[in-house]
């Protein structure tokens, strides 16, 4: 009996390691897609989905260096109507029940000619099934262009 114990044993620590890393994969996989539903929420202004995606507690610090509670998050939400939005080189880390998505959300407005690349970092908790936003932070990495008129 403790034989087959010992042969089950490397077996089960082999089984519980790939169950962790497909439960991470998927934890990634569910972060990345809230990113892209925030990102869609933001353009559409849908409040709704803001409120389910943000934590109570969020805190955003825009590229301005200025910090926003939720309300004002959600209040303040909107793109130019012109404007697409991709984000890029994004990478998520999960940390038992946290999560930090680091990206790159370019943002064109084909109509005023302008383009801006946005650096972020989301933090995620879980809350149940699912992860909230808890805090976010964005850099922005190429300016405004200066129009003549602004000299």
């Amino acid at each position: 009996m403790k034989r087959s114990f010992a042969l089950l044993l490397p077996l089960a620590f082999a089984c519980g390691v790939a169950n962790a890393a497909a439960n991470a994969e998927s934890d990634r996989a569910q972060i990345a897609a809230l990113e892209q539903r925030w990102l869609a929420a933001i353009r559409s202004g849908d409040r709704h989905a803001l409120d389910e995606i943000l934590a109570k507690d969020f805190i955003d610090i825009d590229t301005n260096g200025r910090m926003h509670d939720r309300d004002e998050a959600i209040a303040h939400a909107s793109a130019p109507a012109d404007a697409t939005q991709k984000i890029t080189q994004l990478q998520v880390r999960v940390h038992g029940g946290a999560a930090i998505a680091n990206g790159i959300n370019t943002v064109h407005s084909k109509a005023q000619g302008w383009t801006v690349e946005v650096a972020f970092t989301d933090v995620f908790l879980r809350e149940g099934a699912g992860w909230r936003a808890v805090s976010a932070q964005e850099t922005l990495r190429k300016p405004l262009p200066i129009s003549s008129t602004n000299h």
